[in-house]
């Protein structure tokens, strides 16, 4: 059970694995509008970041996690008998056997952080433009061919469609967590 609130928690707000375990899910509070991740929840360089409380979906994964551990008696979703290497070395053996038994190769951890970006990037060209326009990556397009077909599915210029895709990669490159916009054509294409 701890395992699937991490990989909830991870699709949910794009979360890394070793982000997912050591949240301090207790000390969070789901109303809030941002959840807030600072050192001592385990991000990637020790590097604090915020993500946006945007929906309900996120304040129950929340919730539903920070309960589980209440539950248990922890702080984070790491089993105190556990250190976080020992928890990961466990995390990954049980994702392998999972992918084994339903043959699955393809599931992995950071597979939710991509489909939280593309979800992200389909909400806010929704939000800027009224249109539901997924990321590149999910066309299977090339940026050129992705920005030819944005031209004549909306009523946008080329300039626009350009400008909208940076804003929208510059937003969701800080709510991943990562200091360059380009990392985001990994998930977006």
């Amino acid at each position: 059970m701890v395992l699937y609130h991490s990989t909830i928690l991870q699709e949910a707000f794009n979360l890394r694995a070793r982000e997912s375990f050591g949240i301090k899910v207790v000390e969070k509070a789901p109303d809030a509008p941002k959840l807030i991740i600072d050192k001592g929840d385990l991000p990637k360089n020790g590097r604090p970041r915020e993500i946006p409380i945007r929906n309900d979906y996120q304040q129950q994964v929340l919730r539903e996690a920070r309960e589980f551990a209440k539950s248990q008696g922890w702080r984070s979703l790491i089993p105190p008998e556990y250190s976080l290497t020992e928890w990961k070395n466990f995390a990954y053996s049980a994702l392998n056997e999972i992918r084994e038994a339903v043959g699955h190769s393809e599931f992995h951890f950071h597979g939710e952080r991509h489909y939280y970006a593309h979800a992200r990037f389909q909400g806010l060209w929704q939000e800027k433009t009224g249109e539901g326009l997924q990321c590149p990556a999910v066309m299977g397009l090339g940026i050129r061919e992705w920005r030819e077909y944005a031209f004549n599915a909306t009523r946008l210029s080329m300039d626009q469609i350009k400008e909208i895709d940076r804003e929208i990669r510059l937003e969701i490159s800080e709510e991943l967590g990562h200091s360059r916009v380009d990392v985001t054509r990994y998930y977006l294409g």
